[in-house]
């Protein structure tokens, strides 16, 4: 894993000829300007925020804050982004992250989107603004809940 491979400091891999620091943050600098300023997470079709259906995303939302908060732990992002990235987090949590009952569940999540023409699940997988926000919208999906983890796990130690 690539953040592994962050932690453990393996420049032979990170710069690999590839400048894989730098591109890190060029991207987390292009990424940053979608960051709603409301909840501080990010919309589905990053670049079309309050379009009509488009909606703030919880996986990619936790992924970006896993992303800025490491990147910011280790050294290599700036403490703006680490603001960003505890922005989101939270965010993510008083937006999305709702008690039903006694139990927490986490909603919002895109369940199943990508690119891929050989394979229909709703209709042409092509990437478009109205592909991306047909696709499933559920809750308590692992590819929320996981990054939920690693970027609790990352806000643990940025309170350290």
């Amino acid at each position: 894993n690539v953040d592994r491979a962050l932690e453990s400091r393996r420049y032979d891999f990170i710069n690999a000829g590839v400048g894989f620091i730098d591109k890190m943050k060029i991207q987390q600098m292009k990424y940053h300007k979608y960051q709603d300023d409301k909840t501080g997470m990010w919309y589905q079709v990053l670049d079309s925020g309050e379009k009509k259906d488009n909606y703030v995303e919880s996986s990619c939302s936790l992924m970006f804050a896993y992303s800025l908060l490491k990147g910011a732990r280790l050294g290599y992002l700036s403490e703006e982004l680490l603001e960003n990235g505890k922005k989101a987090f939270e965010g993510t949590i008083s937006t999305v992250l709702l008690e039903k009952e006694g139990n927490l569940s986490l909603g919002k999540i895109c369940i199943m989107a990508g690119l891929n023409g050989l394979v229909t699940f709703n209709g042409d997988r092509n990437g478009t603004y109205e592909y991306y926000i047909s696709e499933l919208v559920g809750a308590d999906d692992p590819t929320a809940t996981g990054p939920l983890m690693m970027a609790l796990s990352e806000m643990i130690k940025a309170d350290k």
